[in-house]
């Protein structure tokens, strides 16, 4: 298991596997993630518009989405919104050619967790994925927590 910040992921183990979804129109972003995660065990799944997204969503335990920018059917925001509504609530990573201080403070300030600049830095997408990974983790691990604690005291 490597550091995030030498370029590689941060590993879940062996007994599970981290799905992210990426969501790009750009046959070239899905090529470039594509080559990142095959270093490592993490799972990417590809759709290129919003809609294609959703039906992903609704069949896979995604912890981050990666979405480009803008989409043919939606954006990054639509998204986000849609993600906010669903159980596990995955993390969403912006990715943008004009990735700038004030797409990330938008970003950050409607609740997604990061932004990646395009074209994609092997050492930037495994640290932001990574990071958002452990983020989503420990929260799903305190609901499942409290939950217990819930159901225990019942």
């Amino acid at each position: 298991m490597g550091a995030p910040d030498r370029g590689e992921f941060e590993e879940p183990g062996p007994e599970k596997v981290v799905t992210v979804l990426a969501v790009t129109e750009a046959e070239q972003d899905h090529a470039w993630l594509s080559d990142i995660f095959n270093h490592s065990n993490w799972k990417i799944l590809h759709a290129r518009t919003c809609r294609d997204a959703l039906a992903i969503l609704a069949r896979n335990r995604v912890a981050v989405v990666i979405c480009d920018s803008n989409l043919p059917d939606g954006n990054w925001q639509h998204l986000l919104n849609v993600l906010s509504q669903t159980p596990e609530q995955p993390l969403l990573v912006v990715a943008s050619l004009h990735a700038d201080d004030r797409l990330w403070a938008e970003v950050l300030n409607l609740g997604g967790y990061d932004v990646l600049a395009k074209p994609f830095d092997r050492t930037e997408v495994a640290r932001s994925v990574s990071t958002a990974w452990l983020q989503w983790k420990h929260r799903i691990c305190a609901v499942q927590s409290a939950g217990a604690a819930l159901r225990a005291s019942a």
